[in-house]
C-alpha cells in the first residue's frame, strides 16, 4: 500500500512539474493579427531568410512585443501565419545574433525541415519535439524563418504593419550553417507574421 502511494505521489509530482514547465513558457514576436499576404516580390533561387528586426502597433495580450528573445531558454514551437500559398514549401528556423550595424550570425539552423502545405492559410504551429536537437535561445537573439528558395506566391506570410521591419538575405552556400554571416536588407512597413513559443530556462 505505501508503495503504491509513493508511486502515485511520485506521478502527480511529475505531472506538476511539467504542467509548471508548460505554464512558464512566453511567446514572442508578431502578433499574428495582420491579414498574411505576399509584400516581397521576388523570386529568391537560393537560400532565403527573413526575420523582424522591429515591431509596429501595439502589444497583444500574452504575447511578448520584441524582436529578440527575452530570456535565455529554447524554442518548443513556432507559429506562422500564412495567406494561400500557391505550393508546399520546406522551411526551417534558424537562430541568429546581432553582429553589428545590419550583420547577423547564424547560432543554429533546426533539422530536418518542416512542410508547409499549399493553399493552408491560416495559423500554423510547428513544435521542435521532432528536431533532431534542441533549438536554445540567449537572451537577445533572433529567430529567422529558413527556406531553400522561395516565390513570392509561396511566400504569403506577411503583414502590412506600419513601424514593423523585415530583413531578408539570400545567397548560395551554406548560409544556415552555423557561423554564417548575414546582411540584412530591410523592407519597412512588412512584418514577418512568425512567433516564437519559448521555454525559459
Amino acid at each position: 500500500m505505501l508503495v503504491l502511494a509513493a508511486a502515485l505521489c511520485a506521478v502527480l509530482v511529475a505531472s506538476l512539474a511539467t504542467a509548471g514547465a508548460r505554464s512558464r513558457r512566453i511567446a514572442w514576436g508578431s502578433d499574428l493579427r495582420a491579414t498574411a499576404r505576399s509584400l516581397i516580390h521576388k523570386r529568391f533561387a537560393a537560400d532565403a531568410e527573413f526575420w523582424n528586426t522591429a515591431l509596429g502597433g501595439s502589444a497583444a495580450r500574452g504575447v511578448r512585443h520584441t524582436v529578440a528573445a527575452p530570456r535565455n531558454g529554447k524554442v518548443v514551437a513556432i507559429k506562422l501565419k500564412t495567406g494561400d500559398q500557391s505550393r508546399a514549401i520546406s522551411i526551417r528556423i534558424s537562430v541568429i545574433r546581432r553582429a553589428g550595424g545590419n550583420r547577423f550570425v547564424v547560432v543554429t539552423t533546426s533539422t530536418p525541415h518542416w512542410t508547409l502545405p499549399a493553399h493552408s492559410p491560416g495559423v500554423h504551429t510547428f513544435s521542435t519535439r521532432g528536431l533532431s536537437f534542441q533549438i536554445p535561445l540567449e537572451r537577445g537573439d533572433l529567430v529567422a524563418l529558413s527556406t531553400p528558395g522561395v516565390h513570392s506566391s509561396t511566400s504569403v506570410w506577411y503583414g502590412s504593419v506600419g513601424g514593423s521591419t523585415t530583413d531578408l538575405f539570400s545567397a548560395r552556400g551554406p548560409t544556415q550553417n552555423q557561423g554564417f554571416t548575414w546582411t540584412g536588407s530591410r523592407r519597412p512597413g512588412v512584418e514577418l507574421l512568425l512567433q516564437v513559443i519559448e521555454q525559459p530556462s
